[in-house]
Parts: C-alpha cells; sequence; structure tokens
C-alpha cells in the first residue's frame, strides 16, 4: 500500500511539474517552485485551496457574508462574482455552490443555475431546498417531468426534518399542479395523434 502511495504521489507531482512547465515562459523560477508547491498541498496534502494559499478561514466568512448580504439586497451580478471566487477558494463548502446557483436563478440563468445546484447535491448534508429550486429551473425551461422527479425528491427529503414542513407542504401543492399540468398536456398529444391518424384512415 506504502508503494502505491509514493507511486501516486510521484505521478502526481510529475503531472504538476508537466502543467507548470508549459507555462514556464511566462514564470520566474520561484513562481515556478511556488506554484508546484501550491498544487502539491492541493492534490497531494489534500487541502482546501485557500488553506494551500494560506488564507484565513475568517476572511473566507467574511468574504462570504458580503457575498450574502449583496444577494438578499437584490444585487446579484455582484454576488455572483463573490460567490464564483469563493468557489475556487473551497469548492467543497456547498454554500459556496448553492449562491452562486442562486443568483443565476434569480438572473433567469436556469441552466447554469442547474449546474450549480445540482453540484451541491454531491457536498452532503444535501439542503432539501436545493431540489425544490432545481424544480423550478426545470419548469421554467420546459421540462416539467424533470421539474416532478425533483419535487418529489424534495418532499422525500423534507419529510425527515420539521424545519422543512413549510416548504414541504407548497411542493407538495406545486407537484400537484404539475402533474395535472402533464396529464393534460400528455390528453391533448394523443388527441392530436388521433386525429392525425384518423385523417390518414
Amino acid at each position: 500500500m506504502e508503494d502505491n502511495k509514493e507511486e501516486r504521489e510521484k505521478v502526481i507531482r510529475d503531472t504538476i511539474k508537466e502543467v507548470v512547465s508549459k507555462h514556464s515562459d511566462k514564470l520566474s523560477p520561484h513562481d515556478i517552485k511556488m506554484h508546484e508547491k501550491l498544487l502539491e498541498k492541493i492534490h497531494i496534502e489534500g487541502k482546501r485551496p485557500f488553506e494551500a494559499m494560506d488564507i484565513p478561514k475568517e476572511f473566507i466568512e467574511w468574504f462570504y457574508s458580503n457575498a450574502f448580504n449583496l444577494y438578499n439586497s437584490a444585487k446579484y451580478e455582484e454576488a455572483r462574482k463573490i460567490f464564483y471566487i469563493l468557489n475556487v477558494f473551497d469548492p467543497q463548502d456547498s454554500r459556496f455552490w448553492y449562491g452562486l446557483a442562486a443568483c443565476h436563478h434569480m438572473e433567469k440563468q436556469y441552466d447554469v443555475a442547474i449546474f450549480g445546484y445540482t453540484k451541491c447535491l454531491f457536498i452532503p448534508p444535501v439542503n432539501p431546498m436545493t431540489y425544490f429550486h432545481l424544480a423550478d429551473c426545470y419548469e421554467k425551461l420546459g421540462f416539467k417531468r424533470e421539474a416532478a422527479v425533483m419535487l418529489q425528491t424534495c418532499i422525500r427529503h423534507a419529510t425527515t426534518d420539521p424545519q422543512y414542513a413549510a416548504m414541504q407542504t407548497r411542493a407538495k401543492k406545486e407537484l400537484e399542479q404539475l402533474l395535472q399540468q402533464i396529464d393534460k398536456e400528455a390528453e391533448e398529444e394523443d388527441r392530436k395523434e388521433a386525429t392525425a391518424e384518423s385523417k390518414k384512415e
């Protein structure tokens, strides 16, 4: 096992050197060493980027607080820029992906918002609200069946936590309305097909 670990680390170091060397014409020898060490901290030592860069956690939280306040002030573009930087500093903090997705959501960039919300689903613990927002984005893009699946998942996850009771009630109501729309559209499609077939006869 130890040999495998050493071999993996050697492969990673060699890859890092190869990647950094491609930019060697733009970097000084000191900068090259600095970049290599930074990447080793992230990919070998397992540190998060902000930790590898020795950025205090308190600064990250202060930065997040600023983005959060900008979002709540409806300054979505400004907030989005900060959330983007925060994701670079720490891509494993779901708050930053959630905030970035929420900004895109409010800016009606639904496809991009879906990407951000989906990233949140791979970083536990998952907030059931994420599925609720995904449902809205899918519905806005016309993907009603996908939206229904997201609402069903939201309801299932919200059942385990009383703090999401109000959201669960809302999700159930929206799911019921959405399923009615889907059924109605399916019936209309069936009628169209039946009419087209009768005309052929």
